[in-house]
């Protein structure tokens, strides 16, 4: 949760593989980890507090500037 709440200081590739593996982890709501970890730590009000910087990380990513040598 860390990457995604530190955008948009954090890379998009790794804010969108994150969120990415937090929706793999919690989409399906059956497992028994699901209750105890993403309702009661509260994951989805992280996420919303995280979404402005998450979509200006995704929207704005970094110009990367290639050189030849």
């Amino acid at each position: 949760m860390g990457l995604i709440t530190a955008s948009p200081q954090t890379p998009a590739q790794a804010v969108v593989e994150a969120l990415n593996a937090i929706f793999d982890v919690y989409a399906d709501a059956e497992y028994q980890y699901d209750s105890p970890v993403f309702v009661e730590l509260q994951f989805l009000k992280h996420l919303e507090a995280a979404l402005p910087g998450v979509r200006t990380t995704v929207a704005n990513p970094p110009i990367l500037y290639i050189t030849q040598y």
